[in-house]
């Protein structure tokens, strides 16, 4: 790891100064993840040391700390490099934290997962209806840009912003533009004048940007605030239903190494928003949300039901759950990526 550290430095170079630890850790995971890490990861846990399971957001240091403690059982002297930029597992939570923050907005409640709901068309006009999510427990209003027109949405706009003030709390409003495109650069307003984005969210929707997503995140970087939407049900349509537990899961380690807050979309609670009861399937589904940053709740006629019923379902469950743990198999898209990444890099 040590020996690929200057490729680690040129990679914090290009990215803005929020990200400089995250891409050089971004880069470390994926390094670490070309390697299929089961059996030494039982032999380690046979004593006692099992923290590479849980290294995405602090690598280096996981790693070193390791070999530190291997080498004291084993009555050995080692001493890690010094000239290496890391940081530990306290520092990586405060950076997560932070990007979360900067992005969705600081906690408000008990609840530190937000919900966001897309709202439906008659949100343009129906202030009830907004107020009464937000009460529920939405923190972030969807547009979607697929549906409705200009007038539509910037009636919603209003309408959030009327319930906001009525109810003296922020809900924050995301602009889902149509199509797999990425969400960068500058937006045209209604007024004509150029306004930088306030940050974006990659939505990761087919196989192409799966397998290219840490590629993606680095050149996203650039900018202050980014965030990563995994848009399930498109995914699966692509990739197949069998892949998309993996696949998910894949995503959420690989944004956890980038320090990039994730948004768990499509399905949620459907059966609950569109006809007011829920299946066990499904809220076991909305329980493994709590491990991303912000749950996306689609619309339906039940939909202020589905805001509570998710609001109880992740209270509950970050009190017994923080991201992952897995067995530490290599993976294909770390072993693709860093191929590519040290070719863009040094242009070779």
């Amino acid at each position: 790891m040590v020996n690929h550290e200057f490729i680690a430095n040129q990679i914090a170079e290009k990215v803005h100064d929020n990200y400089k630890m995250s891409a050089m850790n971004l880069f470390r995971y994926l390094l670490l993840r070309k390697h299929d890490l089961r059996n030494l990861h039982d032999h380690l846990s046979e004593i006692g040391i099992s923290s590479l399971r849980s290294s995405e957001s602090y690598v280096y240091k996981n790693v070193s700390d390791t070999l530190q403690l291997t080498k004291l059982i084993n009555k050995k002297d080692w001493s890690p490099a010094t000239n290496v930029a890391s940081i530990g597992y306290k520092k990586s939570r405060k950076i997560i934290n932070k990007h979360r923050y900067d992005l969705f907005g600081k906690k408000t409640g008990v609840r530190d997962t937000k919900i966001m709901v897309t709202l439906p068309s008659e949100a343009a006009s129906d202030i009830e209806l907004v107020r009464e999510l937000m009460i529920n427990g939405m923190e972030l209003a969807r547009i979607n840009m697929s549906h409705d027109n200009q007038e539509t949405w910037l009636s919603m706009i209003k309408t959030v912003h009327q319930a906001s003030k009525y109810l003296k709390t922020k809900c924050y409003i995301y602009m889902d533009l149509s199509g797999p495109k990425i969400r960068t650069g500058e937006i045209q307003t209604t007024k004509k004048k150029k306004k930088k984005l306030p940050g974006i969210v990659l939505k990761i929707e087919n196989k192409e940007a799966f397998e290219q997503l840490p590629m993606l995140l680095m050149k996203a970087m650039e900018l202050p605030k980014i965030g990563v939407m995994i848009a399930r049900g498109d995914l699966a349509v692509e990739l197949g239903a069998e892949r998309i537990s993996e696949v998910q899961d894949q995503i959420m380690w690989i944004c956890e190494a980038a320090h990039v807050p994730v948004i768990w979309a499509t399905q949620v609670l459907e059966n609950l928003a569109k006809t007011g009861i829920a299946t066990r399937a499904e809220v076991s589904d909305a329980s493994i949300g709590a491990k991303a940053e912000c749950v996306m709740l689609n619309k339906g006629p039940f939909i202020h039901k589905a805001v509570s019923t998710l609001s109880d379902i992740l209270i509950r469950m970050e009190k017994h759950l923080s991201k992952k743990k897995s067995r530490m198999r290599s993976l294909a898209i770390a072993s693709y990526n860093m191929r590519e990444i040290p070719r863009q890099i040094l242009k070779v």
